[in-house]
């Protein structure tokens, strides 16, 4: 959303963080190339679901990244909340939309890896 709208993107942030980004040059700069980051990762994923026995990598690339993410906002919680005036509680949903993703993907990772057992 970064990516191509900003405005957006700063009043999904307010909405869903609670975290009142001022459109400043600095904040611009830092959310492009990491929306860009993000859609690729978006991307990955689509190609991911829509042939999971083909993309067997991307699946555990993507687990890796939704683990380095949840490892982020759990060890750096106090620091996101001082910082961004971000509640704990909105951290936590993050953090449980993120495990839930993880907890998909590595279930079904599972269930791969079984299946081409029989």
């Amino acid at each position: 959303m970064s990516i191509f709208f900003i405005n957006l993107s700063t009043k999904f942030t307010r909405w869903f963080y609670g975290f009142d980004s001022k459109l400043e040059r600095k904040f611009i700069l830092i959310c492009k190339p990491w929306g860009s980051n993000v859609f690729i990762a978006g991307v990955l994923a689509l190609f991911v679901f829509s042939n999971p026995s083909r993309y067997i990598g991307g699946a555990i690339c993507l687990a890796i990244l939704l683990s380095l993410r949840i490892y982020y906002r759990l060890r750096f919680r106090e620091d996101i909340k001082k910082e961004f005036k971000t509640p704990l509680y909105r951290n936590y949903i993050s953090v449980l939309l993120l495990l839930y993703g993880m907890v998909s993907i590595l279930l079904w990772l599972i269930k791969e890896i079984l299946l081409a057992r029989i």
